[in-house]
């Protein structure tokens, strides 16, 4: 996260130079004359700067790293998307377009919790500000890894029949890239398409396997068991299943915090 905050950027900067002037004063004090006075001494100087402006960059990177993880688990873990918003609106302003892979795996959550939420313009424009970033990059693995983190988007924005050729041109560019390195991203991908392709073709069977087994999955984040229960509810109530479809719809309200996808569960559930 640390590319694309500059508050981090500054701050590791200033150490660098705070670090260098600090130790410049000392040496003259100490010696009566000036550390940059000489090319040995020059080159000193230079090299304390860049590697304590280095040391400081990956001191705040980490930071940066760990407030975008407490970030996006208020979403994630807490099925808090106003919260996740509120709070992550700086840093998401903070990202220019074209995203780089960092950032897009950031403004993919930030635009769906906005969807949540019902501000549904801008997190189409985040969207579309991620297809221009795929077509900006110039490293295929970064194209791959921004196409990653557009899938869960577009299903939300497009549907799953937009998003089959998405998927599909994220794996070919995956497939370009080193093999062992990228194998967890093909790894998602690929489950994706099989799960994408079951809703295009409208394949019941296997989707109620998957929603069934993610719900039930206490290692994956509670948002993400949520929003499968939702879907599964619904493959439920089109069978007539009214049990299977109540116990879905009572895990959506029971777990989904602030997410609109209680309130629709509820409503289904008092029209039951």
């Amino acid at each position: 996260m640390f590319q694309f905050n500059r508050k981090y950027m500054f701050m590791a900067t200033g150490a660098g130079l705070i670090v260098t002037a600090l130790v410049q004063t000392i040496y003259s004090l100490v010696t009566h004359q000036a550390l940059a006075a000489t090319l040995p001494g020059l080159a000193l100087s230079l090299a304390l700067f860049i590697v304590v402006t280095a040391f400081a960059a990956t001191h705040f990177s980490k930071r940066a790293n760990d407030d975008a993880d407490n970030l996006i688990s208020l979403y994630d873990d807490l099925c808090d998307p106003q919260a996740f918003a509120d709070r992550g609106k700086a840093t998401a302003h903070a990202m220019t377009v074209p995203y780089d892979a960092s950032s897009a795996w950031f403004m993919s959550y930030y635009a769906q919790a906005l969807l949540d939420i019902g501000v549904t313009k801008n997190a189409q424009e985040i969207e579309r500000a991620m297809y221009e970033s795929v077509a900006a990059s110039k490293k295929v693995e970064e194209q791959a890894q921004i196409v990653t983190n557009l899938v869960p988007l577009s299903l939300k924005v497009l549907g799953p029949a937009e998003t089959l050729p998405i998927i599909e041109m994220g794996l070919n560019l995956l497939k370009q890239g080193p093999a062992l390195k990228l194998a967890p991203a093909i790894a998602f991908l690929e489950n994706q398409q099989v799960i994408v392709k079951a809703q295009v073709d409208g394949d019941d069977e296997k989707l109620l396997r998957f929603y069934s087994s993610t719900r039930l999955n206490p290692d994956l984040p509670l948002r993400i068991r949520v929003e499968q229960a939702w879907d599964e509810a619904r493959i439920h109530y089109r069978r007539g299943d009214s049990a299977a479809e109540r116990a879905c719809l009572e895990f959506v309200i029971e777990n989904g915090n602030k997410l609109a996808l209680v309130s629709a569960a509820r409503s289904r559930l008092a029209a039951s």
